[in-house]
């Protein structure tokens, strides 16, 4: 892939260039972590919280895969009830 140009606006955002995007398969407002190395900025897409739990759904026999919305809600549950328990 060749080197794109990116341009930083008046409120330090970039634009990446769209070639970037479909490869990487970014979505809309995707936070990607940003690490400083030797004087360069690297962008590092991590697995959403589906992809992470595309490893899970191939070691444990399940009927289908959560959605991310059933599995954001099974997170919170499982907070409410730990912190339920703490109190």
């Amino acid at each position: 892939m060749n080197t794109k140009s990116v341009t930083i606006t008046s409120k330090n955002q970039i634009t990446l260039p769209n070639e970037y995007v479909k490869v990487l398969k970014l979505a809309q407002n995707r936070v990607l972590p940003a690490d400083l190395h030797d004087g360069k900025i690297i962008l590092s897409p991590q697995a959403d919280l589906s992809e992470a739990m595309q490893q899970f759904w191939g070691k444990h026999s399940v009927k289908r895969p959560l959605t991310e919305a059933e599995l954001k809600q099974a997170v919170r549950s499982s907070a409410t009830k730990r912190a339920s328990k703490a109190t």
